[in-house]
């Protein structure tokens, strides 16, 4: 949405100078980049309330807290289409910059104006860049869409240590996306200190998931597991009741004398029907 709102700010003074010049060249780009920038600001916000209105609510999985990795990657996931408006908006900086250095459409005395589409071209296009860079290396959080519950099968460090209060662990995970076929991932995560203590066999955490197809792609709520922490709800699942002993196989011979007593028990509880017999 940035990218609109300053192909639309470009572009004024760019169709501005190319009236007053006179430059068509430089108000047709003028134009083209209101009407694109227009377009931009238009496409993201669908973009985003399409997202907010199909999204999880945020009390089943995130909390609001800004450093809160799963709302963050819902906040990714609000940049569909991203590739196209940002290709349109190189494509305006492209034009811009062609009219600045070929000088297409100025006289001589309009020579000086030249600079204007050089240094909108110039921002606008290395703005650009940096979103595509930015949207590439959101590939996780982006497929990231289905909320999910991951209990711990093992989790063992590393000596990968993103900082000292962010130690990075390998996890096994039973994940059991909502709608999807349950599957098991190992992942690498960058884990709170204060949350290594709630690291277990058995323990579970909210999720964001991208499903079977990219089992590595696991977001763990790990602030929802801080904050239920400190309130002192219980974080583990139940183990199942372990099923009772066996007991060991009886001796024969006191088996037997076992038998043999119950045999006889009637005659010894009844004397009076053994004598009449």
């Amino acid at each position: 949405m940035i990218i609109g709102y300053l192909l639309i700010l470009g572009g004024l003074p760019q169709l501005a100078a190319g009236w007053l010049v006179p430059v068509t060249a430089l108000a047709v780009v003028g134009g083209v980049w209101i009407v694109a920038g227009t377009a931009n600001v238009a496409l993201s916000r669908s973009a985003r309330t399409a997202q907010v209105s199909t999204a999880a609510p945020a009390t089943d999985i995130a909390g609001t807290e800004p450093s809160n990795p799963v709302q963050r990657a819902r906040a990714v996931q609000g940049t569909r289409g991203a590739p196209l408006r940002g290709l349109i908006a190189l494509g305006c900086a492209a034009a811009a910059l062609g009219i600045g250095v070929w000088g297409t459409g100025f006289e001589d005395d309009a020579a000086p104006w030249r600079a204007l589409p050089l240094m909108t071209g110039v921002v606008v296009g290395f703005l650009s860049l940096i979103g595509f860079l930015v949207y590439a290396a959101s590939g996780t959080e982006r497929s990231a869409v289905y909320p999910a519950t991951v209990v711990v099968r093992s989790y063992r460090g590393t000596a990968l240590n993103a900082t000292t209060t962010r130690p990075t662990v390998r996890l096994t995970l039973d994940v059991y996306p909502q709608g999807l076929t349950p599957y098991q991932s190992e992942i690498l995560a960058a884990v709170p200190l204060l949350v290594i203590p709630e690291l277990a066999v058995g323990s579970r955490f909210d999720a964001l998931v991208a499903g079977p197809a990219k089992p590595k792609n696991v977001i763990v709520d790990w602030d929802s597991v801080l904050r239920k922490a400190s309130a002192g709800e219980p974080d583990t699942v139940t183990p199942p009741t372990a099923p009772a002993p066996i007991a060991p196989p009886m001796d024969p011979a006191a088996r037997l004398r076992e038998l043999d007593a119950l045999s006889l028990r009637p005659w010894i509880d009844r004397p009076g029907d053994f004598e009449s017999r």
